[in-house]
This record gives C-alpha cells, structure tokens and sequence, in this order.
C-alpha cells in the first residue's frame, strides 16, 4: 500500500510522465534515423528518385486501368477494346500524376532565390525524362497490352489480366528507362 501512496504522490506522475516523454523521444528518433537513410537517397540519387516517381505514379494509372477493364468487361467490350481502353485509362492517369511528383521531388532545383518556379528549366528537365523514356513508355504498351489479352483469353478476369501484366511489364521497362536515363546523363556530363 505504501507503493501505491508513493505511486499516487505527485511525484510519482511527473516521474512516470518523465520517462514516458524519454521513451516516446527514443523511438521518436528511431523512426526519424530509419527514415532519413532512404529520403537521402531518394533525394541525392536521381535514378532512385525518378524511379520511386515512376512506380508512386504507376499505382494510381494502374488502377484506372484495371477497373477501366472491369467496367468495360461489364459493358460487354471485347477484349482487344478492353485492352486499348486500359491502356488510354493508364496514360492519361499516369501523365499528370507523375509530372506532379517529379515537381514535387525537384522544386527546390528549380526555385529561384524567391522560391518561384524556373518554368524553362523544369520543363527541359520533363522532356529529358520524357524523350529518355519513349523507348520504355513503347515497350510497356507493346508488352503489357498484349499479355493482357493473352490472359484474358486464359480466363483471368479482366482488371486482374491488367493488374498481372501491366505491373510486370513495369518492372521491366523500368530497367530500360533506368539504363537509358543513366545513359544520356552520363553523354551530357
């Protein structure tokens, strides 16, 4: 009982208090030192960083592909119909998205003194990652629509055939773009 006095004490909260705020803290800094290794290296490393904005992008354009699909399947559209529909559904998803990252990971690259936007300078650098990629962008509708329709010829469900071959045709038009940027980088420096 004389524990729990003592517990009760005022002095007992504000030690229990202390030590709660010194292990929150501890783990606060743990979480912080596990997260900045992969931040610096997004931000310092520009194959990674345009890597990682291609695959966050690639979710979303993804999924509009899929349930683009889905719903053109429920309307009866064949599969060659379905396949050029998911594709649009993909580009036009994918575009925005993905230009909006590339700001979002590079603004301070492209801000003046004032912290305004070097319109020239950022655009140059869209159609860099752009003209480097058109030999990839082509490769994935080449591949990825026609494996599409080969798995829906299996069977598969329609937004499940987009998921399974847009997803693997990703990883590997990634590796082409990922040569072909370092390549030009490496021409230009």
């Amino acid at each position: 009982m004389k524990k729990l006095e003592e517990y009760l004490t005022r002095e007992g909260w504000k030690n229990d208090l202390k030590e709660t705020r010194q292990d929150a803290i501890k783990s606060l800094d743990l979480i912080v030192n596990a997260i900045k290794w992969p931040t610096r290296i997004y931000k310092n490393n520009r194959l990674v960083n345009i890597n990682a904005n291609v695959l966050a992008a690639a979710y979303p354009s993804i999924e509009a592909a899929a349930q683009t699909s889905r719903c053109m399947k429920e309307y009866g559209c064949g599969d060659g119909a379905i396949t050029t529909g998911a594709a649009a559904a993909d580009w036009l998803a994918y575009i925005p998205v993905h230009i909006g990252l590339h700001y979002l990971s590079n603004r301070k690259k492209f801000s003046d003194e004032q912290g305004k936007l070097k319109k020239k300078e950022f655009w140059k650098d869209v159609e860099k990652v752009y003209w480097t990629q058109i030999p990839s962008i082509v490769l994935f509708y080449i591949m990825a629509s026609p494996a599409q329709y080969a798995l829906m010829k299996t069977g598969m469900d329609a937004d499940s055939a987009n998921r399974a071959s847009f997803w693997g045709t990703l990883v590997v038009t990634r590796a082409l773009h990922t040569y072909n940027y370092w390549k030009a980088s490496k021409k230009n420096n």
